[in-house]
């Protein structure tokens, strides 16, 4: 089983955003070996995690050509 769009989010989230970096700055830095790590347990890869992140989470029913479309209405339907 792969990882869908929001679990991806929820790991990269748990990933850099934890106790340890309470009130330090976090620098966002991502690269395949890091994707590969993370999405490896759960039988993910760099390459699930790129179609995953293109298609969007599954309550985003429309195809949309512009992310920054998808990003707000990713955005407007979190909850």
């Amino acid at each position: 089983m792969t990882l869908n769009y929001i679990e991806w989010n929820d790991l990269l989230v748990e990933y850099f955003f934890n106790e340890e970096m309470a009130s330090r700055e976090v620098i966002l830095f991502g690269d395949v070996d890091l994707i590969n790590m993370l999405g490896k347990p759960f039988g993910s890869d760099f390459y699930d995690f790129i179609t995953k992140l293109k298609n969007g989470p599954d309550y985003i029913h429309q195809n949309y050509t512009d992310i920054y479309r998808m990003a707000y209405e990713t955005y407007r339907n979190k909850d």
